[in-house]
């Protein structure tokens, strides 16, 4: 989880976005929601968002996209100079 959480700020960043500040709503996808997994994002969220709360929903799927990925995170950011 906390390498999916570096990954969106990598590709926010890399569309010449500013990050997780930007984000406004995020959905998880998860292939356990243990409370491991809820606390894991909820510690993420509070180091990648400090000055805002975004809308979160988060589900659990029998299967990702690879046998290996345990989380998938969606978001949608806003960017007002339209960079991204």
């Amino acid at each position: 989880i906390d390498q999916a959480f570096a990954n969106v700020d990598f590709q926010l960043r890399n569309a010449g976005g500013q990050g997780w500040s930007q984000v406004y709503k995020v959905r998880s996808y998860h292939i356990s929601l243990d409370e491991q997994a809820q606390d894991a994002m909820v510690r993420n969220f509070r180091q990648w968002m400090v000055n805002h709360k975004a809308l979160w929903t988060c589900v659990q799927v029998g299967r990702l996209g690879s046998d290996e990925m345990r989380v998938e995170i969606e978001v949608e950011a806003y960017d007002p100079e339209g960079a991204c």
